[in-house]
């Protein structure tokens, strides 16, 4: 039961890691300006694997920096959900790379998932979630006016 408290946590917190980062970071310049201009590039070539800024590289620094975080909470109150955490980000991290990669190269996903990420491209200050939208519904930046696109 703990592994998958400790799942759930983790898939909610690496789906806000993901909101937070590309909403802020890669649409805000005078935040991170090197992760706005990457990402500006990615916007202006969608289909270019090269410009796709959320790469392993940037998740395996996000992955360790967090596990590290919930480590300390984890052992000071005995919760024991740190496995849990660390398989959901990784897991996470594994899907939201292939699914971005995919929708972007027209290999298959979910028709959901590529309507909600491609209207991104159409409207850049909304859904900032890859193609599990939490944080865009939750936070208002869902938007709701393209339900399907090709």
């Amino acid at each position: 039961m703990r592994f998958l408290a400790g799942f759930f946590a983790g898939l909610v917190w690496s789906n806000w890691i993901e909101y937070a980062y590309h909403r802020w970071a890669m649409h805000w310049p005078s935040l991170y300006q090197p992760a706005a201009m990457r990402h500006a590039l990615h916007h202006s070539a969608p289909s270019n694997p090269q410009h796709i800024t959320m790469t392993f590289g940037f998740w395996t620094a996000i992955f360790i920096t967090n596990v590290l975080l919930f480590a300390v909470p984890d052992q000071l109150l005995h919760l024991r959900i740190l496995t849990g955490v660390a398989a959901a980000f990784l897991t996470y991290i594994v899907v939201g790379i292939e699914v971005h990669l995919r929708i972007h190269d027209g290999r298959w996903v979910p028709d959901a998932w590529k309507a909600h990420h491609l209207s991104h491209h159409v409207r850049p200050q909304k859904n900032f979630n890859i193609f599990l939208p939490i944080f865009d519904w939750l936070l208002g930046s869902k938007n709701l006016s393209f339900s399907r696109m090709s």
